[in-house]
């Protein structure tokens, strides 16, 4: 997955303005999920493009991050959205102009678009929700109108080959205005 994000993080610094910077890291030394290049280089060309363009032509960041996850033990007061397990997390932030929770509830629905008709199809994130789901794999979506907004994909692999003994654990906490999809 490291070289294939590389190469799309090549590909938009060719065309984001100069007031756009991206950045990536990745703690995964050998990563095998169930999805295909193809897939995992539109969901990321998706998400960016949607970072970039939430941005509205002002100076921005959008901040990749790529790490195993073990996820065990109970999580109290969410929705079950992972099973025990060992996944990839990828992260995309921005500092764009945020959503509100009535935003957050239909960016996945087909054709459901904040711009103007002949600047978006509202198809992108619908596209990233069936490549997800489609592996098993879950999307949280945190965002604050104003401050940007943060998408973290959870992949499922297997442990012996993503996850190190001194990779974190996936804890959960009652509360937060995180919105988890499966």
């Amino acid at each position: 997955m490291t070289p294939i994000i590389k190469e799309v993080i090549k590909l938009l610094r060719a065309s984001l303005p100069a007031t756009i910077d991206i950045s990536f890291q990745s703690t995964v030394d050998s990563e095998k999920i169930l999805a295909s290049p193809t897939e995992i280089h539109q969901v990321i060309m998706n998400l960016c493009t949607n970072s970039f363009q939430a941005m509205e032509g002002e100076k921005g960041h959008i901040d990749l991050r790529l790490t195993p996850v073990l996820v065990n033990g109970s999580r109290p007061g969410l929705p079950e959205v992972l099973e025990p397990g060992c996944y990839l997390e990828l992260t995309v932030r921005d500092n764009g102009c945020g959503m509100d929770e009535q935003t957050m509830e239909r960016i996945f629905d087909p054709f459901f678009t904040t711009k103007p008709k002949d600047q978006g199809t509202g198809m992108g994130l619908s596209v990233v929700h069936g490549i997800v789901k489609e592996t098993g794999g879950t999307i949280t979506v945190t965002s604050t109108p104003g401050d940007g907004t943060t998408f973290k994909l959870y992949f499922p692999t297997t442990c012996q080959e993503a996850v190190k003994e001194d990779s974190p654990t996936l804890s959960y906490r009652r509360g937060g205005t995180d919105t988890f999809y499966r």
